[in-house]
């Protein structure tokens, strides 16, 4: 089996090539939901709360993630401590992910900031989504109408940009709406590839 990382800045369109690839029965692990899901458990609330020594941080025994995100977004360092306490938790949840799909031809590991944490080096193939930036800010504000331009700003500064992915991926696919290349067939293409890619190491 090998694992396939897809990655993008927030507004790419991950989501979406995900979807496509799942219809072709490919298993998708969304790293993103599942850190999502951390925010339901009182235990892990508790830690966020310590953390950041603000215990307003979570109210009525749930993360006030409003309170968070300005504080997160407004300084890397504590982004970086939220991070390094979410993504071993997230790991984890994926290597079961992995064994679960064990026979699966290859596995998907959905991560908007895979290569930030160093994720990407324990998977076998990096897909990078990139889209453009006005088309990211328009899908954002549709998505959350409370995020203002700048709020969106904020988050894509603290990611990596897509010149600065471009290095890491073996595949690239830029989903413009504008562009007549169909998503559908490039995804598709990588599909065969990584099809092919997994039955040659099988046979090995």
């Amino acid at each position: 089996m090998l694992t396939l990382g897809i990655t993008g800045g927030i507004g790419s369109g991950k989501t979406h090539l995900c979807k496509i690839f799942q219809s072709f029965g490919i298993p998708v692990f969304y790293s993103d939901i599942q850190a999502k899901l951390l925010y339901n458990e009182p235990g892990f609330l508790k830690k966020i709360a310590l953390l950041f020594k603000d215990p307003s941080i979570i109210k009525k025994n749930s993360l006030n993630r409003q309170k968070l995100s300005a504080i997160v977004f407004s300084d890397k360092e504590k982004l970086k401590k939220l991070n390094q306490l979410i993504h071993p938790k997230v790991e984890e949840k994926f290597q079961q992910f992995k064994v679960q799909h064990a026979q699966a031809t290859y596995i998907i590991k959905e991560a908007a900031i895979l290569i930030e944490t160093g994720s990407h080096q324990s998977l076998d193939k990096i897909l990078l989504v990139t889209a453009p930036k006005v088309q990211k800010i328009d899908f954002l504000k549709k998505r959350n109408p409370f995020f203002t331009k700048s709020d969106i700003t904020k988050r894509m500064e603290h990611q990596l940009s897509d010149q600065q992915k471009k290095p890491f991926a073996d595949f690239i696919i830029h989903n413009d709406v504008n562009s007549s290349k169909s998503i559908i067939k490039q995804v598709r293409d990588i599909h065969l590839t990584m099809t092919n890619l997994a039955l040659k190491k099988t046979k090995i």
